[in-house]
């Protein structure tokens, strides 16, 4: 009986210390679609709508909404000019009026010039 027990414990320590079996079949993939996905694409152009409402208009030709992620919203200018006037309406209310309006939480806006497609040959 004692040999028994031991036997059992040593089967019951290959299976919970054992490489687990990785789940091969396609069963969340609906869930897995959803989560990295359509959930960040909807996010992503709900902010897109506020960012239409919000900025003013001369700026948003010269602006591109790139990513959102981890509630960072990334903004692409076309010139150092725009990325000035932008940063001072962030600064003097338009992030707060952007995360207030935003379903989504929205952490801070980052701003970047747009390379300019041009390599270093």
């Amino acid at each position: 009986m004692d040999l028994d027990r031991r036997t059992h414990h040593l089967e019951n320590l290959r299976r919970w210390r054992g490489p687990r079996r990785r789940d091969l079949t396609l069963a969340d993939l609906p869930e897995r679609v959803e989560r990295t996905v359509l959930k960040p694409h909807r996010q992503l152009a709900a902010v897109a709508m506020l960012w239409r409402e919000l900025v003013p208009g001369h700026l948003l030709d010269r602006t591109a909404l790139v990513s959102f992620q981890r509630g960072v919203l990334t903004v692409e200018l076309t010139d150092s000019a725009t990325l000035y006037e932008l940063d001072r309406l962030l600064r003097c209310g338009l992030e707060r009026q952007l995360r207030t309006a935003c379903k989504t939480t929205l952490r801070r806006v980052r701003c970047r010039i747009a390379n300019s497609g041009g390599g270093n040959s």
